[in-house]
């Protein structure tokens, strides 16, 4: 009966074989190829999606952040199972940097603001920050090093890197010091082109490091710069034509496109060099740095 049953199978097998007009072809080889391609192409939608529903219903800031980074990010771990360790670690650590050093500074010096009624949490931590900016901070960072993790990355050495330890004290002093300037004598912490003095001086260390120490970054990260810089600047034009901030501060230079104006500084450290510079830093800290 077995022998029967095989060679039915056999005689099955040529039979569909002619009927293609030859060997039955095999699985296509760039089958991850092709899977992350597509997953590039659903990034490329929910940035339309997200400048449309911007557009049309004037999203508050809570709502841009979903849109533009929350459900990109959840689309692609539900796609690929992602180093959440990682990822937790870098969140934390340069989203509480970035709230507690860049913003804070910033918002005691004017850099940048939204009207209260566009934000869903109002509310500011220390008087200066809204929550809606602090989860953006979490979720920007998040996304940027998933997206990396996803399409860029190998992730071959699944630990944490041993140099963490050394990236916490510059971060954690960083902190410190703007917490206590904060608390004894908010005045120190107003200064001139506020934005221009620290992204610079957050992102020289970390383009410094990729540049001379790792080049090897840098096309990886070049890729995802283009990628970042595109969904940054339609978050920028949209948020900034549906009135969700403005720039009161004081800038080095305005750039002006499609009839909206924004810091140049804008331009360089956040469009341009924001996402690369949070790969460097993540590289250097908590990843493998290749």
């Amino acid at each position: 009966m077995g022998r029967w049953r095989n060679g039915i199978r056999a005689r099955l097998k040529i039979s569909w074989e002619q009927s293609l007009g030859g060997s039955i072809p095999p699985l296509p080889t760039n089958y991850n190829m092709n899977k992350k391609q597509l997953d590039l192409i659903v990034m490329a939608g929910c940035i339309v999606l997200a400048v449309c529903l911007s557009l049309r219903y004037e999203l508050p800031g809570l709502a841009v952040i979903v849109f533009y980074l929350l459900l990109p990010a959840i689309y692609l771990c539900i796609r690929e199972r992602k180093n959440y360790k990682k990822l937790t670690i870098a969140t934390l650590l340069f989203g509480i940097s970035g709230i507690g050093v860049l913003d804070f500074i910033q918002e005691i010096n004017n850099t940048w603001t939204s009207l209260p009624s566009r934000l869903v949490f109002p509310q500011k931590i220390f008087g200066l920050t809204p929550i809606d900016y602090a989860i953006f901070y979490f979720v920007w960072i998040f996304f940027i090093c998933a997206f990396y993790e996803h399409f860029l990355d190998d992730e071959k050495k699944q630990k944490i890197s041993n140099h963490l330890a050394y990236a916490l004290v510059p971060f954690v002093l960083a902190f410190a010091v703007v917490i206590t300037l904060f608390v004894f004598n908010p005045k120190f912490l107003a200064m001139p082109y506020a934005y221009l003095v620290v992204a610079f001086t957050g992102m020289f260390p970390a383009i410094a490091y990729m540049c001379f120490m790792k080049p090897r970054l840098i096309a990886k990260t070049a890729k995802l710069g283009a990628f970042f810089f595109v969904l940054f600047l339609a978050c920028e034009l949209t948020s900034l034509k549906t009135n969700l901030w403005s720039f009161p501060g004081q800038y080095i230079g305005l750039v002006t496109l499609f009839g909206l104006t924004f810091p140049i500084e804008e331009f360089i450290f956040w469009i341009c060099l924001g996402a690369p510079s949070v790969i460097a830093y993540y590289e250097f800290s908590i990843d493998d740095g290749k």
